[in-house]
Protein backbone atom coordinates (compact mmCIF):
# COMPACT_ATOMS: atom_id res chain seq x y z
CA UNK A 1 0.00 0.00 0.00
CA UNK A 2 1.28 3.21 -1.25
CA UNK A 3 1.44 6.26 1.44
CA UNK A 4 1.28 9.53 0.17
CA UNK A 5 5.35 10.98 1.29
CA UNK A 6 4.02 14.30 2.40
CA UNK A 7 0.33 13.61 3.60
CA UNK A 8 -1.00 15.18 6.27
CA UNK A 9 -3.89 14.53 8.93
CA UNK A 10 -6.99 15.71 7.24
CA UNK A 11 -8.40 18.53 8.76
CA UNK A 12 -11.65 17.42 10.37
CA UNK A 13 -9.14 16.47 12.98
CA UNK A 14 -9.31 17.99 16.28
CA UNK A 15 -6.89 20.97 17.14
CA UNK A 16 -5.03 17.85 19.53
CA UNK A 17 -3.71 16.09 16.47
CA UNK A 18 -2.12 19.63 15.33
CA UNK A 19 -0.53 19.45 18.68
CA UNK A 20 0.43 15.83 18.54
CA UNK A 21 2.53 16.59 15.05
CA UNK A 22 4.03 19.52 16.59
CA UNK A 23 5.14 17.85 19.62
CA UNK A 24 5.79 14.40 18.90
CA UNK A 25 9.11 14.37 19.65
CA UNK A 26 8.21 15.06 23.39
CA UNK A 27 5.74 12.11 23.64
CA UNK A 28 6.36 8.86 25.10
CA UNK A 29 2.51 7.43 25.07
CA UNK A 30 0.16 7.84 22.46
CA UNK A 31 -3.05 5.61 22.48
CA UNK A 32 -6.71 5.98 20.49
CA UNK A 33 -9.32 6.83 22.61
CA UNK A 34 -12.24 8.24 21.65
CA UNK A 35 -12.26 10.78 24.04
CA UNK A 36 -9.09 12.25 23.94
CA UNK A 37 -8.90 15.37 22.54
CA UNK A 38 -6.18 14.44 20.02
CA UNK A 39 -7.20 11.09 18.98
CA UNK A 40 -10.81 11.77 17.49
CA UNK A 41 -11.00 10.89 13.31
CA UNK A 42 -14.87 10.94 12.75
CA UNK A 43 -15.19 11.65 9.39
CA UNK A 44 -12.37 10.35 8.01
CA UNK A 45 -13.46 6.36 8.19
CA UNK A 46 -11.28 6.07 11.85
CA UNK A 47 -7.73 5.21 12.21
CA UNK A 48 -6.19 4.00 9.07
CA UNK A 49 -2.49 2.88 8.22
CA UNK A 50 -2.25 6.39 6.16
CA UNK A 51 -3.71 8.48 9.13
CA UNK A 52 -0.87 6.18 11.94
CA UNK A 53 2.13 6.83 9.31
CA UNK A 54 1.07 10.53 8.81
CA UNK A 55 1.74 10.67 13.03
CA UNK A 56 4.46 8.58 13.51
CA UNK A 57 6.34 9.93 10.07
CA UNK A 58 6.89 13.68 12.24
CA UNK A 59 9.11 12.22 14.75
CA UNK A 60 8.06 9.77 17.85
CA UNK A 61 11.65 8.42 18.03
CA UNK A 62 10.72 8.90 22.15
CA UNK A 63 7.67 6.84 22.07
CA UNK A 64 7.78 4.10 24.33
CA UNK A 65 4.01 3.21 25.09
CA UNK A 66 1.63 2.60 21.69
CA UNK A 67 -1.99 1.10 22.65
CA UNK A 68 -3.55 0.55 19.15
CA UNK A 69 -6.42 -1.85 20.32
CA UNK A 70 -9.45 0.63 20.53
CA UNK A 71 -8.99 1.61 17.04
CA UNK A 72 -7.97 -1.73 15.11
CA UNK A 73 -10.21 -1.86 12.57
CA UNK A 74 -8.88 -0.21 9.81
CA UNK A 75 -5.39 -1.34 10.27
CA UNK A 76 -3.56 -3.61 8.34
CA UNK A 77 -0.29 -5.64 8.44
CA UNK A 78 1.78 -1.91 6.99
CA UNK A 79 0.66 -0.09 10.36
CA UNK A 80 3.12 -2.78 12.37
CA UNK A 81 5.55 -2.25 9.45
CA UNK A 82 5.27 1.45 10.01
CA UNK A 83 5.67 1.32 13.70
CA UNK A 84 8.62 -0.53 13.35
CA UNK A 85 10.45 1.67 10.70
CA UNK A 86 10.61 -0.91 8.15
CA UNK A 87 9.11 1.80 5.37
CA UNK A 88 12.13 2.98 3.50
CA UNK A 89 11.58 6.08 1.77
CA UNK A 90 13.79 8.71 0.24
CA UNK A 91 13.31 12.20 0.80
CA UNK A 92 15.65 14.91 0.55
CA UNK A 93 16.88 15.14 3.81
CA UNK A 94 18.03 11.78 3.13
CA UNK A 95 16.54 8.37 4.77
CA UNK A 96 13.36 8.15 6.82
CA UNK A 97 12.23 5.20 8.59
CA UNK A 98 13.55 3.71 12.00
CA UNK A 99 10.27 4.67 13.89
CA UNK A 100 9.35 3.80 17.57
CA UNK A 101 12.55 1.77 18.36
CA UNK A 102 12.66 3.15 22.06
CA UNK A 103 8.95 1.34 22.16
CA UNK A 104 8.81 -1.03 25.23
CA UNK A 105 4.87 -1.54 25.83
CA UNK A 106 2.86 -2.09 22.38
CA UNK A 107 -1.02 -3.15 22.31
CA UNK A 108 -1.78 -4.71 19.15
CA UNK A 109 -5.18 -6.23 19.60
CA UNK A 110 -7.19 -6.98 17.11
CA UNK A 111 -4.94 -5.32 14.35
CA UNK A 112 -3.68 -7.42 11.35
CA UNK A 113 -0.43 -9.19 12.20
CA UNK A 114 1.21 -12.19 10.61
CA UNK A 115 4.52 -13.40 10.70
CA UNK A 116 6.00 -11.46 8.36
CA UNK A 117 4.93 -7.94 9.90
CA UNK A 118 5.67 -9.20 13.15
CA UNK A 119 9.12 -10.54 12.59
CA UNK A 120 10.22 -7.50 10.70
CA UNK A 121 8.83 -5.26 14.31
CA UNK A 122 10.49 -7.64 16.62
CA UNK A 123 14.05 -6.68 15.01
CA UNK A 124 13.43 -3.32 14.95
CA UNK A 125 11.66 -2.99 18.55
CA UNK A 126 13.98 -4.94 20.67
CA UNK A 127 13.50 -3.00 24.12
CA UNK A 128 9.71 -4.43 24.26
CA UNK A 129 9.14 -5.20 27.40
CA UNK A 130 5.90 -5.83 27.47
CA UNK A 131 3.57 -6.84 24.03
CA UNK A 132 -0.44 -7.65 23.92
CA UNK A 133 -1.58 -9.70 21.03
CA UNK A 134 -5.33 -10.40 21.66
CA UNK A 135 -7.66 -11.32 19.17
CA UNK A 136 -4.50 -11.76 16.72
CA UNK A 137 -5.90 -14.25 15.05
CA UNK A 138 -3.14 -14.52 12.02
CA UNK A 139 -0.35 -14.62 14.80
CA UNK A 140 1.13 -18.36 15.14
CA UNK A 141 4.12 -20.22 16.27
CA UNK A 142 6.41 -18.82 13.22
CA UNK A 143 5.74 -15.62 14.70
CA UNK A 144 6.04 -15.68 17.63
CA UNK A 145 9.29 -17.37 17.71
CA UNK A 146 11.09 -14.34 16.09
CA UNK A 147 9.18 -12.01 18.56
CA UNK A 148 10.65 -14.26 21.77
CA UNK A 149 13.96 -14.25 19.81
CA UNK A 150 14.51 -10.77 19.12
CA UNK A 151 12.81 -9.25 22.26
CA UNK A 152 14.84 -10.82 24.90
CA UNK A 153 13.98 -7.83 27.45
CA UNK A 154 10.33 -9.31 27.39
CA UNK A 155 7.84 -9.52 30.85
CA UNK A 156 4.92 -9.19 29.66
CA UNK A 157 2.91 -11.27 27.27
CA UNK A 158 -0.78 -11.58 26.35
CA UNK A 159 -1.87 -14.02 23.69
CA UNK A 160 -4.99 -14.67 24.61
CA UNK A 161 -7.56 -16.10 22.54
CA UNK A 162 -4.79 -17.62 20.24
CA UNK A 163 -6.50 -20.74 18.76
CA UNK A 164 -3.23 -22.11 16.70
CA UNK A 165 -0.62 -21.76 19.53
CA UNK A 166 0.42 -24.87 20.98
CA UNK A 167 3.54 -23.87 22.76
CA UNK A 168 6.14 -24.70 20.49
CA UNK A 169 8.01 -21.45 20.31
CA UNK A 170 7.93 -21.22 24.12
CA UNK A 171 11.49 -22.57 24.10
CA UNK A 172 12.85 -19.09 22.31
CA UNK A 173 11.16 -17.30 25.30
CA UNK A 174 13.35 -15.01 27.35
CA UNK A 175 14.34 -15.33 30.83
CA UNK A 176 13.07 -12.20 31.57
CA UNK A 177 9.28 -13.42 30.93
CA UNK A 178 7.65 -13.03 34.17
CA UNK A 179 4.06 -12.71 33.03
CA UNK A 180 1.84 -14.69 30.97
CA UNK A 181 -1.98 -14.36 29.49
CA UNK A 182 -2.70 -17.42 27.63
CA UNK A 183 -6.38 -17.60 28.50
CA UNK A 184 -8.41 -20.11 25.69
CA UNK A 185 -5.10 -21.05 24.26
CA UNK A 186 -6.88 -23.93 23.26
CA UNK A 187 -4.54 -26.18 21.14
CA UNK A 188 -1.83 -25.26 24.31
CA UNK A 189 0.28 -28.35 25.36
CA UNK A 190 2.17 -30.18 28.09
CA UNK A 191 5.47 -29.89 25.63
CA UNK A 192 4.46 -26.22 25.71
CA UNK A 193 4.17 -25.83 29.27
CA UNK A 194 7.24 -27.64 29.53
CA UNK A 195 9.29 -25.25 27.34
CA UNK A 196 7.97 -22.52 29.66
CA UNK A 197 8.67 -24.28 32.67
CA UNK A 198 12.20 -24.17 31.62
CA UNK A 199 13.01 -21.05 30.14
CA UNK A 200 10.81 -18.98 32.53
CA UNK A 201 11.97 -20.05 36.06
CA UNK A 202 11.14 -16.39 37.31
CA UNK A 203 7.65 -16.53 36.26
CA UNK A 204 5.12 -14.60 38.64
CA UNK A 205 1.59 -13.95 36.96
CA UNK A 206 0.32 -17.33 34.47
CA UNK A 207 -3.43 -17.25 33.50
CA UNK A 208 -3.88 -20.77 31.79
CA UNK A 209 -7.48 -20.53 32.11
CA UNK A 210 -10.12 -22.46 29.16
CA UNK A 211 -6.70 -24.18 28.18
CA UNK A 212 -8.82 -27.73 27.58
CA UNK A 213 -5.33 -29.42 26.10
CA UNK A 214 -3.97 -29.52 28.73
CA UNK A 215 -3.51 -32.43 31.42
CA UNK A 216 -1.89 -33.10 34.57
CA UNK A 217 1.35 -33.27 33.30
CA UNK A 218 1.24 -30.02 31.96
CA UNK A 219 0.26 -28.37 35.44
CA UNK A 220 2.72 -30.48 36.85
CA UNK A 221 5.91 -29.41 34.75
CA UNK A 222 4.93 -25.24 35.26
CA UNK A 223 4.27 -25.83 39.18
CA UNK A 224 7.71 -27.67 39.37
CA UNK A 225 9.73 -25.20 37.29
CA UNK A 226 7.70 -22.24 38.04
CA UNK A 227 7.77 -21.86 41.44
CA UNK A 228 8.00 -18.66 42.33
CA UNK A 229 4.60 -17.74 40.97
CA UNK A 230 2.51 -15.56 42.84
CA UNK A 231 -0.59 -15.16 40.55
CA UNK A 232 -2.54 -18.43 39.12
CA UNK A 233 -5.35 -18.22 36.70
CA UNK A 234 -6.57 -22.11 36.22
CA UNK A 235 -10.56 -21.67 35.59
CA UNK A 236 -12.18 -23.93 33.17
CA UNK A 237 -9.16 -26.54 33.45
CA UNK A 238 -9.67 -29.20 30.06
CA UNK A 239 -11.04 -32.46 30.59
CA UNK A 240 -7.77 -34.65 31.24
CA UNK A 241 -6.67 -32.48 34.11
CA UNK A 242 -7.85 -34.07 37.60
CA UNK A 243 -7.46 -33.75 41.10
CA UNK A 244 -3.87 -35.19 40.88
CA UNK A 245 -3.17 -32.31 38.60
CA UNK A 246 -4.60 -29.33 40.64
CA UNK A 247 -2.71 -30.73 43.79
CA UNK A 248 0.61 -29.83 42.09
CA UNK A 249 -0.25 -26.29 42.53
CA UNK A 250 0.70 -26.46 46.93
CA UNK A 251 4.39 -26.46 45.05
CA UNK A 252 3.98 -23.16 44.51
CA UNK A 253 4.89 -21.92 48.19
CA UNK A 254 5.14 -17.94 46.87
CA UNK A 255 1.16 -18.34 45.75
CA UNK A 256 -0.44 -15.06 46.89
CA UNK A 257 -3.49 -14.81 44.32
CA UNK A 258 -5.39 -18.59 42.97
CA UNK A 259 -8.19 -18.74 40.90
CA UNK A 260 -9.83 -22.57 40.37
CA UNK A 261 -13.60 -21.28 38.94
CA UNK A 262 -15.37 -23.41 37.34
CA UNK A 263 -13.82 -26.38 37.74
CA UNK A 264 -15.85 -29.16 39.40
CA UNK A 265 -13.28 -31.54 39.84
CA UNK A 266 -11.56 -29.66 43.46
CA UNK A 267 -12.56 -31.27 46.29
CA UNK A 268 -11.32 -31.53 49.85
CA UNK A 269 -7.63 -33.04 49.29
CA UNK A 270 -7.17 -30.53 46.84
CA UNK A 271 -7.59 -27.56 49.04
CA UNK A 272 -6.28 -29.25 51.65
CA UNK A 273 -3.30 -29.65 49.83
CA UNK A 274 -3.21 -25.64 48.83
CA UNK A 275 -3.98 -24.65 52.00
CA UNK A 276 -1.30 -26.09 53.62
CA UNK A 277 1.57 -25.51 51.71
CA UNK A 278 0.69 -22.04 50.06
CA UNK A 279 0.82 -19.84 53.34
CA UNK A 280 0.98 -16.58 51.71
CA UNK A 281 -2.31 -17.03 49.76
CA UNK A 282 -4.63 -14.01 50.39
CA UNK A 283 -6.81 -14.74 47.25
CA UNK A 284 -8.97 -17.88 46.65
CA UNK A 285 -11.78 -18.31 43.94
CA UNK A 286 -13.57 -21.55 44.03
CA UNK A 287 -16.99 -19.91 41.86
CA UNK A 288 -18.94 -22.68 40.39
CA UNK A 289 -16.50 -25.46 41.58
CA UNK A 290 -19.84 -27.35 42.48
CA UNK A 291 -20.31 -30.86 40.92
CA UNK A 292 -23.30 -31.40 38.85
Amino acid sequence: MAIPLHSNLPRCAGDGDYWLLSHGTRMTHLDFRPKEAFTSFKGIGGLTDEVLWSILRRGCQNLTSLDLSLSPHFLTEFAVLCIGGIIIIYVCKGLLGKQCKLLKELDLSGVVVNTSSLKALSKSCTHLEKITLQKCHRVGEKALWWLFKNCKKLNHVNVEGNKSLKGQCFFMLPPSCENMYLKECIQLTDKGMGYLGDKCKNMKTIDISGCIALTDDGILQLTQHCWMIESLVLSKAGPNVTSQGLRAIGNLSLLRELDLSKNSIVNDVVLYTIGRSCIHLTSLNLDSCQKE
